[in-house]
Protein backbone atom coordinates (compact mmCIF):
# COMPACT_ATOMS: atom_id res chain seq x y z
CA UNK A 1 0.00 0.00 0.00
CA UNK A 2 1.32 3.44 -0.92
CA UNK A 3 0.77 6.46 1.26
CA UNK A 4 0.91 9.96 -0.03
CA UNK A 5 1.85 12.95 2.06
CA UNK A 6 0.74 16.45 1.22
CA UNK A 7 2.57 19.44 2.63
CA UNK A 8 0.71 22.70 2.85
CA UNK A 9 1.88 26.11 3.88
CA UNK A 10 -0.47 28.48 5.62
CA UNK A 11 0.09 32.17 6.09
CA UNK A 12 -2.04 34.08 8.51
CA UNK A 13 -2.55 37.74 9.11
CA UNK A 14 -4.47 39.50 11.79
CA UNK A 15 -7.79 41.01 10.66
CA UNK A 16 -6.46 44.31 11.98
CA UNK A 17 -3.54 44.16 9.54
CA UNK A 18 0.15 43.32 9.98
CA UNK A 19 1.29 42.68 13.53
CA UNK A 20 4.68 42.42 15.20
CA UNK A 21 5.26 39.00 13.72
CA UNK A 22 4.73 40.36 10.20
CA UNK A 23 7.28 43.17 10.66
CA UNK A 24 9.02 43.54 7.27
CA UNK A 25 12.02 45.30 8.84
CA UNK A 26 12.60 42.68 11.55
CA UNK A 27 15.98 41.08 11.05
CA UNK A 28 16.98 41.87 7.51
CA UNK A 29 19.20 38.81 7.83
CA UNK A 30 15.97 36.83 8.16
CA UNK A 31 16.97 34.15 10.66
CA UNK A 32 14.85 32.97 13.57
CA UNK A 33 15.82 33.63 17.18
CA UNK A 34 13.96 32.18 20.17
CA UNK A 35 12.94 35.01 22.54
CA UNK A 36 11.62 34.55 26.08
CA UNK A 37 10.44 37.36 28.34
CA UNK A 38 8.34 36.62 31.39
CA UNK A 39 5.30 34.68 30.19
CA UNK A 40 6.07 35.39 26.53
CA UNK A 41 7.94 32.91 24.35
CA UNK A 42 8.24 33.14 20.56
CA UNK A 43 10.54 32.76 17.58
CA UNK A 44 11.08 35.89 15.52
CA UNK A 45 13.19 36.65 12.42
CA UNK A 46 15.58 38.98 14.24
CA UNK A 47 18.95 37.34 13.50
CA UNK A 48 21.53 40.06 12.87
CA UNK A 49 19.88 42.67 15.10
CA UNK A 50 21.38 43.84 18.39
CA UNK A 51 19.81 43.04 21.74
CA UNK A 52 19.02 46.76 22.10
CA UNK A 53 17.18 46.86 18.77
CA UNK A 54 15.14 43.81 19.75
CA UNK A 55 14.44 45.26 23.20
CA UNK A 56 13.22 48.55 21.68
CA UNK A 57 11.19 46.99 18.86
CA UNK A 58 9.32 44.42 21.00
CA UNK A 59 9.30 46.12 24.43
CA UNK A 60 5.54 46.64 24.57
CA UNK A 61 4.37 43.37 23.05
CA UNK A 62 6.77 41.07 24.91
CA UNK A 63 6.79 43.23 28.06
CA UNK A 64 10.56 43.79 28.04
CA UNK A 65 11.59 46.41 30.58
CA UNK A 66 14.72 48.55 30.29
CA UNK A 67 15.93 47.02 33.58
CA UNK A 68 15.59 43.43 32.32
CA UNK A 69 18.90 41.64 31.91
CA UNK A 70 19.50 40.10 28.46
CA UNK A 71 20.89 36.55 28.45
CA UNK A 72 21.97 34.70 25.31
CA UNK A 73 22.53 30.97 25.57
CA UNK A 74 22.99 31.26 29.34
CA UNK A 75 25.43 34.21 29.33
CA UNK A 76 24.46 37.79 30.31
CA UNK A 77 25.05 40.24 27.42
CA UNK A 78 24.74 43.95 26.75
CA UNK A 79 22.41 45.79 24.38
CA UNK A 80 25.20 46.14 21.79
CA UNK A 81 25.50 42.34 21.34
CA UNK A 82 24.43 41.07 17.91
CA UNK A 83 22.04 38.12 18.10
CA UNK A 84 22.78 35.28 15.68
CA UNK A 85 20.32 32.97 13.99
CA UNK A 86 19.41 29.98 16.16
CA UNK A 87 20.36 31.57 19.47
CA UNK A 88 18.08 31.79 22.51
CA UNK A 89 17.54 35.29 23.89
CA UNK A 90 16.05 35.61 27.37
CA UNK A 91 15.05 38.84 29.09
CA UNK A 92 15.17 38.35 32.86
CA UNK A 93 13.60 40.61 35.45
CA UNK A 94 15.88 40.66 38.47
CA UNK A 95 14.18 39.95 41.77
CA UNK A 96 15.20 41.69 44.97
CA UNK A 97 17.70 40.15 47.36
CA UNK A 98 16.40 38.81 50.63
CA UNK A 99 17.21 41.16 53.48
CA UNK A 100 18.63 43.89 51.30
CA UNK A 101 17.81 47.34 52.63
CA UNK A 102 16.66 45.93 55.93
CA UNK A 103 17.74 47.79 59.07
CA UNK A 104 19.60 45.44 61.40
CA UNK A 105 18.26 45.18 64.98
CA UNK A 106 19.99 47.33 67.60
CA UNK A 107 22.25 45.67 70.10
CA UNK A 108 20.95 45.99 73.65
Amino acid sequence: MHEQTRTTTHTTQSPAGPGIFDDPDAGQQGGAVRINSGLHSTSLPVGGLTVGQIRERYADVLEIGPQNTAVIDGQPVGDETIVRVGQNLLFVEQAGEKGRGRIPPRAA
